[in-house]
């Protein structure tokens, strides 16, 4: 007995009694194998028929049953039935107990619900053996199934928090601009996050800005910078910013936040319609391709930059692409992903075969066509790195109407006077854009939300019209041309770079007026002005090219536009209603 009992001794080691359930309508054999147990410190309990095992079971929770096979009434095998039925998630070793040793009788055991039969005259070594096994196997199992359950109420709280996350990121990331009948987009993210981004919004003088973005790497550990970016993205276009201001910002936030080896590759568009120009700013992303609307490729703008995030010095003025786009010219932007996808003969689709779809499919959208042959391409083959494609019909990106929605704008303020001045002088006026922050400063002072396209509007016209023409003397005829918009860009940069005298100066005065206020606009520069008699004689008449545009869609905005006979003092009057 000695021997039994250091095994069975080292059966609990967890520390827990085991527990086993003696079932059998013979008391005395059922006391007898109570006895055995006991000497062993095992705890049993026993039941004299099938339906006192199947009461007992459920609150004594045994780690082992011991049934015996032939019971009056409900039989050893029934019994073991219906405990299986009515514990399908848990595992209760039962050993039948049988005077019967054939393979039939076996068969029927296991059938049952059993995990083993002992045959009588049983050997105590062999059962206490049996009893240890089977335990361990129990509690393994019960292990397991914790394991299980653990792992099912994490996955179900990852889906949720996940479903949760990726709403709140198609939330930041998305603007009403992407829904414009002019913009078509697919993405094709290969997690839950995208790796890629694409934003687009307007500014308050109207220009289109647009970007698409891919992070290193994909899923959530290349998203995470994506919230960041949007914010600076928006927040600063809805405030007026350029376009390479904007890029200045997200580099250095990316620098400041990101860690090693996780940089934005991105490209960058600011669109004017009202004068047809664009500017590009490609870092690490495919070419950018604008074709006319017959298909035929008119520019390709290759990556000239190192990714965002990676580099503190960005020489934006010098590397901004600048095009004059014609009417019906439309834009192709895409991820690396597209382009680097592979067909089940590992081929990658290649920029040639993007540049193949538009020029042979028939006018219309052309991303409809690469959506089809990508599909085409890559058949079965599973897709390794986000996707996203996005085409610009430019001709309907219109400027923005203003939202007939007042009542999310809030309440101006009225009864209210006040003047403000300012004055810039080259340091200034080489290395900031102050508009921004001034009509920002005015949207604050006197919540003109409503009215604050306009009033960006008049202020930048303003603005560049005495930089250009009064500080810098540039000539608006260089426009002309294809690459006019280039010439004059870089032109106006170099002579912005070597500006060292000059002053501009702004005066807002603010007034009540019966219909709601009254905004003075008073510019004043230190240079020889413009040519104010050219100016009058374009009035009422169609203007031709792109140049000379900007002074007349103040005249059509503000209710009052004067300039002195130098052109150096202009005041504009804007009456806004309330």
């Amino acid at each position: 007995m000695a021997a039994r009992h250091d095994t069975i001794s080292s059966n609990s080691s967890a520390g827990e009694t085991t527990r086993v359930l003696i079932v059998g309508d013979d008391e005395i054999q059922g006391a007898l194998l109570s006895e055995i147990l006991a000497t062993d410190g095992i705890d049993t309990a026993l039941a004299t028929s099938g339906e006192q095992a199947i009461a007992r079971h459920i609150s004594y929770r045994p780690d082992v049953i011991l049934m015996d096979i032939a019971m009056r009434g409900m039989s050893g095998f029934q019994t073991a039935r219906e405990i299986r039925d009515q514990n399908p998630e848990t595992f209760i070793p039962i050993i039948f107990i049988s005077s019967l040793d054939s393979p039939e009788s076996m068969v029927s055991c296991l059938e049952s619900g059993g995990v083993d039969c002992l045959i009588k005259p049983y050997n105590p070594a062999v059962l206490s053996l049996k009893i240890k096994t089977f335990r361990e196997l129990s509690q393994l199992y019960k292990t397991v199934k914790q394991q299980r359950d653990k792992m099912a109420e994490h996955a179900s709280y990852l889906e949720s928090s996940y479903a949760i996350a990726e709403k709140v990121f198609n939330k930041v990331m998305q603007s009403d601009v992407l829904k414009s009948e002019a913009i078509k987009y697919f993405l094709s993210p290969i997690a839950i996050f995208n790796g890629d981004i694409l934003l687009a919004a307007y500014r308050p003088s109207g220009e289109l800005h647009v970007m698409l973005g891919d992070f290193t790497g994909h899923g959530l550990s290349a998203a995470i910078g994506a919230i960041p970016v949007s914010d600076i993205f928006y927040g600063m276009t809805e405030k007026g910013f350029s376009i390479s201001e904007i890029i200045e910002e997200i580099n250095a936030k990316l620098l400041k936040t990101l860690p090693r080896g996780l940089f934005l590759a991105a490209s960058l568009i600011e669109y004017s319609h009202d004068s047809g120009k664009m500017m590009v700013w490609n870092a690490g992303l495919p070419d950018v391709l604008i074709f006319d609307e017959n298909g035929s490729i008119q520019i390709r703008v290759p990556s000239k930059h190192y990714p965002l995030g990676v580099s503190n010095t960005l020489s934006l003025a010098q590397s901004m692409d600048v095009f004059q786009l014609e009417k019906g010219d439309r834009l192709l932007m895409f991820t690396d992903g597209l382009i680097e996808a592979k067909n089940p003969q590992s081929e990658q689709y290649g920029i040639e075969r993007v540049i193949n779809v538009i020029e042979s499919n028939p006018p219309g959208w052309k991303i409809n066509g690469v959506h089809s042959e990508l599909v085409s391409f890559v058949g079965n083959k599973a897709i390794e790195d986000d996707i996203t494609v996005i085409e610009i019909n430019l001709d309907a990106m219109t400027r923005p109407i203003r939202a007939k929605k007042v009542q999310e704008y809030p309440k101006p303020v009225v009864n209210a006077e006040w003047k403000v001045n300012y004055c810039f002088g080259p340091d200034i006026l080489r290395q900031v854009d102050p508009l921004p922050n001034i009509v920002q400063t005015l949207m604050d002072l006197q919540k003109l939300h409503k009215y604050k396209q306009d009033i960006f509007v008049i202020l930048k016209e303003l603005f560049v019209n005495a930089i250009d023409h009064g500080l810098l003397k540039l000539d608006s005829c260089i426009k002309k041309g294809a690459n006019g918009f280039s010439l004059y860009m870089l032109e106006r940069e170099k002579r912005l770079a070597k500006l060292e005298q000059g002053i501009i100066s702004i005066e807002l005065i603010h007034k009540v007026h019966p219909q709601g206020g009254m905004l003075d606009v008073y510019m004043y520069d230190s240079g020889d002005g413009f040519d104010v008699r050219a100016f009058h004689n374009k009035l009422g008449q169609e203007v031709s090219g792109y140049h000379g545009r900007g002074l007349l869609l103040v005249k059509n905005i503000c209710d009052t536009l004067e300039f002195n006979e130098k052109g150096n003092e202009i005041h504009a009057r804007y009456i806004w209603q309330a």
